[in-house]
């Protein structure tokens, strides 16, 4: 069969045409996307049609002839209706790839929320201190360890923000209201650290890479740039996910939630002689401010268990 020429007057026919011919854009746009049609929909066929769009002379500038550059000349010369196989595979490889991606990309956004383990009492954790008169117990739980540590979407600890687990248990017939309480990290030198916000969360997770994004290659030219707002939705989702979910101890009631403290700065080991600081904890009826509470967070050693537990009569 001979293969079929390029002709400005009418519609020409060929399966693989050189893209080099087409130096613009929009014409490697047309060339991509006739060529990639061609082999989705018939891939049995090594040879076929495949229209080039050029029903009206290029040179004339007219709409009709799909092409935006008056300056455009089709080529005359014969072109191959088996284009070689790597020409083939190619293109398609690229599709695939793409079309992968975005499934990828589809799934981790449609990810299901993550759910704490549920507290315990807080008088059950070893970190804690109860204020008897106003029958509440307030504990932490530093997740520095990998049995600790929440099961967040990012790795904060490992950037220099420690996870701490806040469990307030209410054993009195009031309810009790968070909203205005201060909890800091005392650190041994005196340090008062308040707890990281979503936006101090962004920035030290950022790092001159997922700041940059990556760019992935397809095989139409159209830029695909993925990682600028990836950690932006893992905080978010994170903290609707790890936060306190209520703000009000109900009576008889436990609640808990993260919080994250900046440590970039301070001397190790973090723990040792720290503390972690309650303020302005209120009665939800009388708005009236608890006593501050003061969490001891040194990890006890053995001896300090054997104290605990020893009968005081003996």
């Amino acid at each position: 069969m001979p293969s079929p020429t390029l002709h400005p007057s009418n519609t020409a026919l060929s399966s693989r045409p050189d893209p080099e011919l087409a130096e613009g854009a929009p014409e490697r746009l047309v060339y991509w996307l006739s060529y990639i049609h061609q082999k989705s929909h018939h891939p049995e066929r090594s040879e076929g049609p495949l229209y080039w769009l050029y029903s009206t002379p290029a040179h004339s500038g007219c709409p009709g002839s799909g092409l935006s550059d008056p300056g455009f000349r089709p080529p005359t010369q014969t072109l191959s209706f088996r284009p070689k196989r790597s020409e083939v595979e190619k293109p398609l490889y690229w599709l695939s790839f793409a079309l992968a991606l975005t499934l990828l990309l589809a799934t981790a956004s449609a990810e299901k929320p993550r759910k704490q383990i549920p507290p315990l009492p807080a008088q059950q954790y070893p970190l804690h201190e109860t204020h008897p008169a106003d029958h509440l117990t307030i504990a932490a739980e530093p997740g520095d360890t990998k049995e600790t540590a929440p099961h967040t979407r990012l790795d904060y600890y490992s950037h220099g923000f420690l996870p701490i687990r806040v469990i307030v248990t209410n054993d009195s017939d009031l309810a009790i209201n968070l909203d205005d309480a201060r909890i800091h990290f005392i650190a041994a030198d005196g340090s008062s650290i308040p707890a990281a916000t979503d936006d101090d969360l962004e920035r030290g997770m950022f790092t001159l890479k997922s700041a940059t994004g990556r760019k992935v290659p397809l095989p139409l030219p159209i830029p695909i740039t993925t990682g600028k707002s990836d950690i932006n939705k893992k905080v978010v989702a994170d903290d609707n996910d790890f936060s306190f979910q209520t703000t009000t101890v109900a009576p008889h009631t436990t609640v808990a939630g993260y919080l994250f403290y900046d440590i970039n700065n301070l001397d190790t080991p973090i723990l040792d002689h720290a503390t972690l600081e309650l303020r302005k904890v209120r009665l939800t009826s009388t708005n009236k401010i608890l006593d501050t509470f003061e969490i001891p967070l040194s990890k006890p050693t053995t001896a300090d268990t054997k104290d605990e537990k020893r009968d005081p009569n003996q």
